[in-house]
């Protein structure tokens, strides 16, 4: 696996593993340090400095 950090808190992970990849893409949602990361298959056209999604959809589980 190979990480580059990139501008605006956005990092590039290369995954080396077929199966990882797509794991990582489906099996979210994905948390680093009690915040939440948003995963994206790579596009040519992806720019750091284009704006966050305004609306997501989450799955959210409260504790009983």
């Amino acid at each position: 696996m190979e990480v580059m950090d990139l501008d605006h808190d956005c990092f590039l992970v290369k995954l080396d593993n077929e199966q990882d990849y797509f794991k990582a893409l489906t099996d979210g949602p994905w948390t680093i340090f009690d915040h939440y990361i948003l995963v994206q298959q790579w596009s040519p056209r992806f720019k750091t400095s284009d704006p966050l999604p305004k609306k997501m959809i989450v799955w959210v589980q409260l504790p009983a």
